[in-house]
């Protein structure tokens, strides 16, 4: 008698617990889905050869703009401008040394 009463709690959470694991790799899948990277992103040059921005038009996230540099005797200098929504600008100004080049990263 005993053996079996066990037997139906631990079935019973074993059902529990299965149907939570699928509820949470379900909720899981759906949100991964939901969030895009950002799209239409671009970097500009400022004139001053220092300055530079990154723009994204679409997707969802944030983005950032990256200026590396060579500085002489010392190697790669990274400038990187503040993590911003889709649709802000985010602009960073470097050195006066020799641009590497320029670009942006995303998240999210």
């Amino acid at each position: 008698m005993k053996g079996t009463r066990v037997s139906r709690i631990g079935r019973r959470t074993a059902a529990i617990s299965l149907a939570g694991v699928a509820a949470a790799t379900a909720l899981m899948g759906t949100a991964s889905s939901a969030f895009a990277s950002p799209t239409g992103c671009s970097t500009t040059l400022k004139s001053d050869a220092r300055t530079a921005e990154s723009r994204c038009t679409g997707g969802t996230g944030e983005h950032r703009v990256w200026i590396r540099q060579y500085v002489p005797f010392l190697g790669d200098l990274d400038c990187y401008g503040p993590w911003v929504a889709v649709g802000a600008v985010s602009s960073v100004t470097c050195s006066i040394h020799q641009n590497i080049f320029v670009t942006y990263e995303t998240r999210g």
